[in-house]
């Protein structure tokens, strides 16, 4: 049902979870180069500290949010998957407090509902719970990748 005020659709049987393993059905809300990371098919050692947070309608996927690893705030980040450097897993490396938001991404028919602010709220609060201190978000305007959406 609409509420008056905003216009936002709360949906019937609506679900919003962390991804746990391989995200199968997902893979559609991410950028191409990221789906490989959401799959486990890439970096498959950084599976349990990759945090993805997806909606489902039913048993129909609906949206995902997609966060990096976790990195030290000193750390260089390596573009390509939000991997850090190998100087940041030294032993002496100060705690990995920061994450970035890899990609965001809500069905059409499920956009404009408040869903993708629900999404990042249930992300932020699994990153912080697990001692994230910091997400970025980067915003390129090149977008190699909008004919995938």
């Amino acid at each position: 049902m609409a509420t008056a005020d905003t216009g936002q659709q709360a949906f019937k049987g609506l679900r919003i979870a962390r991804l746990e393993g391989p995200a199968q059905g997902f893979e559609r809300f991410t950028y191409p180069r990221y789906q490989p990371l959401l799959l486990g098919e890439k970096n498959a050692e950084f599976m349990p500290e990759r945090l993805a947070v997806g909606a489902w309608l039913g048993s129909q996927p609906v949206g995902l949010v997609f966060l990096s690893r976790p990195w030290a705030p000193t750390a260089e980040v390596a573009e390509s998957d939000g991997a850090e450097t190998t100087a940041d897993a030294a032993p002496d490396a100060p705690p990995r407090t920061q994450r970035q938001l890899l990609s965001v991404m809500v069905h059409p028919l499920a956009r404009r509902t408040g869903l993708a602010s629900r999404l990042l709220t249930a992300a932020q609060t699994l990153a912080a719970a697990g001692g994230t201190q910091k997400l970025t978000a980067l915003h390129s305007s090149r977008l190699p990748a909008l004919t995938a959406f």
